[in-house]
C-alpha cells in the first residue's frame, strides 16, 4: 500500500469538510468531529480486519476513508440522503488524480456503495469496508453525539432505534458479529426499557 498517496488522498478529504458549524444538523460533519469520532475509526477497523481475513488492504483503507465523503461533497440539505452516491462521485474524480488505476477506483467505489445494508456484497473487501463502518459506530461516541446532535429527543431517540439496528446488519463477518452481539442486545434492552415506560407515565 502507498502510505504517501493515502496521506495526500486523505488530506484532500479534510479540506472539504467545514471546519467548523453552529448548525445542530451540520456539527457532526465539522472535519475537527467526523475524523477522530468516525472516519479515523473506521480506517482503523478496516486495517485490521485486511489484515486479519488477507484482503486487499489499500482498498479497504481508501473505501473506509472516502465512504462518508458525500457528508460534505456537493451536499445542498441537511437531510444526508444519497451521501453514498455522492462519495462515489467524488472517489471517480479525484482517485485518478493520484494515480490509482481504473480497476482500484471501481473496487473503491464498490466498496463504498456496500455500506448500504440493502446492498448486495460480493466481495471481502465490501464486507470488511461495511462492518468497519458499522463497527465505527459502535465502538465510538457516535450514538451519543447523534442523539445530542437532534433537533429534539423524541428524533433522536427515533434515529438511535433506527441506527442501531442498520449498524447491527452491517456487522457481515461472523467473529465481528460475535464482538458486537452483547453491545447490541444490550443497548436494545434500554431502548425498549425507556419504551415501556414512557408507555406506563402515559
Amino acid at each position: 500500500m502507498n502510505e504517501n498517496k493515502f496521506t495526500k488522498v486523505y488530506n484532500n478529504l479534510v479540506e472539504i469538510f467545514p471546519p467548523e458549524s453552529d448548525d445542530p444538523r451540520f456539527r457532526y460533519v465539522k472535519r475537527t468531529w467526523i475524523f477522530p469520532q468516525h472516519i479515523d475509526i473506521s480506517i482503523r477497523f478496516a486495517r485490521k480486519l485486511a489484515k486479519k481475513y488477507g484482503a486487499n488492504e489499500e482498498i479497504c483503507a481508501l473505501a473506509s476513508l472516502l465512504h462518508d465523503a458525500g457528508l460534505a461533497y456537493k451536499r445542498k440539505s441537511a437531510d444526508p440522503v444519497n451521501h453514498e452516491k455522492r462519495s462515489v462521485e467524488y472517489i471517480n474524480n479525484f482517485l485518478p488524480k493520484y494515480g490509482y488505476s481504473d480497476k482500484i477506483v471501481q473496487q473503491v467505489a464498490t466498496c463504498v456503495l456496500a455500506t448500504e445494508p440493502e446492498m448486495p456484497i460480493c466481495s471481502l473487501e465490501e464486507k470488511i469496508v461495511r462492518t468497519s463502518d458499522g463497527l465505527a459506530h459502535i465502538f465510538s461516541v457516535h450514538y451519543f453525539a447523534k442523539v445530542n446532535f437532534s433537533a429534539d429527543w423524541k428524533s433522536g431517540f427515533r434515529f438511535l432505534e433506527e441506527k442501531i439496528e442498520k449498524d447491527w446488519q452491517k456487522i457481515c463477518l461472523d467473529d465481528e458479529r460475535k464482538l458486537v452481539r452483547p453491545i447490541y442486545e444490550y443497548l436494545n434492552k434500554i431502548i425498549r426499557q425507556y419504551k415501556d415506560a414512557e408507555i406506563i407515565s402515559l
